[in-house]
């Protein structure tokens, strides 16, 4: 017992050297020997105030955030909060190099010309190159557009529906593209109002289509599916998508329609939804108005016909032009997916490779020479 006294009074002697520890500002710790009365002890000065990135804790160091990273966090947490999909922005741009002023005046400006709330967010989505385009550029191609004639109402839909208006070079592009529908082969003429009807119906016409594309889809549909020059403002007006479709999708919902369905071609011009609208839709509504006798082989149809056939919805089609149930048209569609699946195997099997082919006729060859 007395030994440990003797030890205790040994270790809480004021006199002898203590190790000490203090913080400079460079978050270094410097360790001192000191050896202090207990009044020099009271009247020591307190340790300096470590650096503003460094935190103490019940004896434990940690790092503040930088000012940088600060800055991180509240970019993500605006753009996040505007409804932007940080997983798909992060991994088509380097959020860190972006500016959180140039973002929050590019969220502004959105606003100013009518695109608001998270709307904004679903354009960044879309085109995160907006994010990295200069400022100037957004607010000369808006006014190219209000330049044009399309009004303000407009131009918010326009920028919402394809925010490539503000990313590719409109300026530059879109006074062009309303010369080429002044000058287009078509009657009667367009006029300026209708112009921008097409310009603001279909606005992937401003952002990403060029006139030397629009001009060659216009000579498809009048030079080799033969429309006449009523038929192809009729088209346009109605559907100016048709513009921007392929050459491929529109040849194959054509020729089924001429060809299966006897439409003729003035019809389908009157009834340009025809080529939005899916080929295997068209497929199983006219296929499932045969099943029904509704129509035979022969049945010429008209615009009219055409058009309840591909603009009313599965359940309008069902009950209202059919006259039956959704759950048999259901039922019919999965009879004829199972039929040509199966047309499609026997296809496959039938098929022989061009060594098999080979080796058949040289059989067969030497069977004739022989």
């Amino acid at each position: 017992m007395a030994a440990f006294i003797a030890r205790a009074c040994h270790l809480f002697n004021s006199t002898r050297p203590r190790l000490w520890l203090s913080k400079n500002q460079n978050c270094f710790i410097r360790v001192t020997v000191a050896s202090f009365s207990t009044e020099k002890l009271k009247s020591m000065p307190e340790p300096e105030e470590t650096s503003k990135n460094v935190e103490t804790t019940k004896g434990h160091f940690s790092l503040k955030p930088s000012k940088a990273e600060e800055s991180q966090d509240k970019l993500k947490d605006l753009l996040r909060k505007v409804g932007v999909e940080m997983k798909n922005l992060e991994k088509k741009i380097d959020v860190k190099k972006l500016s959180f002023q140039k973002v929050k005046n590019l969220l502004k400006f959105l606003e100013e010309i009518g695109v608001e709330g998270e709307r904004r967010g679903k354009i960044i989505t879309r085109r995160p190159s907006i994010l990295t385009a200069k400022e100037y550029l957004f607010k000369l191609r808006v006014q190219t557009m209000r330049n044009v004639g399309i009004n303000p109402e407009s131009v918010a839909y326009v920028v919402r529906e394809s925010p490539g208006v503000l990313t590719g070079k409109t300026e530059e592009s879109l006074p062009e593209k309303v010369k080429f529908f002044e000058k287009l082969a078509v009657k009667p003429k367009f006029t300026k109002d209708e112009i921008l009807h097409v310009l603001t119906k279909c606005p992937d016409i401003i952002a990403t289509y060029t006139v030397e594309l629009l001009d060659v889809k216009f000579q498809f549909l009048a030079n080799e599916l033969k429309f006449n020059k009523h038929h192809l403002k009729n088209l346009i007006l109605k559907q100016p998508s048709v513009l921007t479709f392929s050459k491929e999708a529109i040849l194959e919902k054509y020729k089924y329609c001429y060809e299966r369905m006897n439409v003729s071609p003035s019809c389908i011009a009157r009834c340009p939804r025809v080529f939005q609208c899916s080929l295997q839709r068209i497929k199983e509504r006219h296929e499932f108005l045969k099943h029904l006798g509704h129509i035979i082989e022969e049945t010429r149809m008209d615009d009219y016909g055409l058009g309840l056939i591909v603009t009313t919805s599965e359940k309008q089609f069902a009950e209202r032009v059919a006259k039956t149930t959704m759950a048999e048209f259901d039922r019919f569609k999965r009879d004829m997916d199972s039929r040509n699946d199966s047309v499609e195997g026997d296809d496959k099997s039938n098929q022989k490779l061009p060594e098999e082919e080979e080796n058949i006729n040289r059989k067969s060859n030497a069977g004739i020479y022989s």
